[in-house]
């Protein structure tokens, strides 16, 4: 008789165990539930939070300047090649040489400060050569070509120096 004693407890603990596990089971899925919900609502919070503050309008209008700037400064240094295409091309040699250090230079910077410390020294040295050169020179097709070429990597870079570690940009 133990033995079939034996038996009934144990279907007795198997049966009681089923039952505390569906109760657990749907406890778990109410929690999971109610914390789907949660992070749902901290979502929406944020993004008003962001609306609220101007975030997007803001990462917008910078996005912008900084497109501007790009083409500005691609702008400037096609004029100043334009300009001093006229003188001999060993002139041309030197400036490419130096826009190609600026260009370099912009290209290793990091974040915004130094984007636009690169930025500064170059247009000191576009007004320079502005004024050195008078009247501007023409350049031939390849002149131009490469002139543009370094101009569109160099705002390439830019953009990407000045967008890094912006805390707007995060999550974008």
């Amino acid at each position: 008789m133990a033995y079939r004693d034996d038996v009934a407890a144990l279907e007795a603990r198997v049966a009681a165990l089923s039952a505390d596990l569906a109760v657990r089971e749907r406890e778990r899925d109410e929690a999971a539930r109610l914390l789907a919900e949660a992070r749902v609502r901290a979502d929406a919070d944020a993004y008003l939070a962001d609306l609220a503050s101007g975030g997007p309008a803001r990462r917008r209008r910078k996005r912008l300047r900084i497109a501007a700037l790009a083409a500005g400064l691609v702008m400037i240094v096609g004029g100043l090649f334009a300009y001093r295409a006229r003188h001999h091309d060993d002139r041309f040699e030197r400036e490419m040489r130096t826009f190609e250090r600026f260009t370099d230079e912009m290209c290793a910077c990091k974040d915004n400060a130094c984007a636009q410390h690169v930025s500064d020294d170059m247009t000191k040295w576009a007004q320079q050569v502005e004024k050195d050169w008078q009247p501007m020179p023409k350049f031939d097709e390849a002149q131009m070509k490469r002139a543009n070429d370094m101009g569109m990597r160099m705002a390439r870079c830019m953009q990407t120096a000045m967008s890094v570690g912006d805390p707007s940009q995060l999550g974008q």
